[in-house]
């Protein structure tokens, strides 16, 4: 069984830079619902999440983008922008500090855009709210706004 415990360990793929960084930061926090607690923790998030994004500015939808926290770090990246949330509240306080900004009230299973109407699609922490069986029909969704 050792043997087996080495194999893998050889197997094993060092972290990425992103991982490493995560883990650093986790290892700074000590409290439970710090990731909501500030301004710092959703720029934290924000700049985590466009590591991913493209290096042009790209027209962006955020599907559950909720009150906005994260969207004055990101926002210099996209030459335009529509945030979707089912929740009304949520999109009344994103308002709030963006009054210009396209935000709709909709489900992220039945988007009501065009084909191909996106370059970028993403969201950050919406997953856990959408139902199982919805998964099929949401990224089907995805791939329909965006452009080739």
């Amino acid at each position: 069984m050792r043997g087996d415990l080495k194999r893998v360990e050889s197997m094993m793929v060092p972290p990425s830079p992103i991982a490493v960084r995560w883990n650093r930061y986790w290892k700074t926090q000590t409290k439970g619902q710090h990731r909501w607690d500030s301004a710092e923790a959703a720029a934290f998030y924000a700049r985590e999440l466009m590591l991913y994004f493209p290096n042009d500015p790209v027209r962006a939808l955020e599907l559950g983008c909720g009150a906005g926290d994260q969207f004055s770090t990101y926002q210099p990246r996209f030459s335009s922008y529509v945030g979707i949330d089912v929740s009304g509240t949520m999109l009344d306080q994103f308002r709030a500090t963006e009054a210009t900004t396209r935000l709709l009230c909709a489900d992220m299973v039945r988007l009501p855009f065009h084909k191909a109407e996106f370059d970028l699609v993403f969201s950050n922490g919406e997953r856990q709210y959408l139902n199982p069986a919805h998964l099929p029909a949401n990224l089907a969704e995805v791939r329909r706004v965006l452009a080739p």
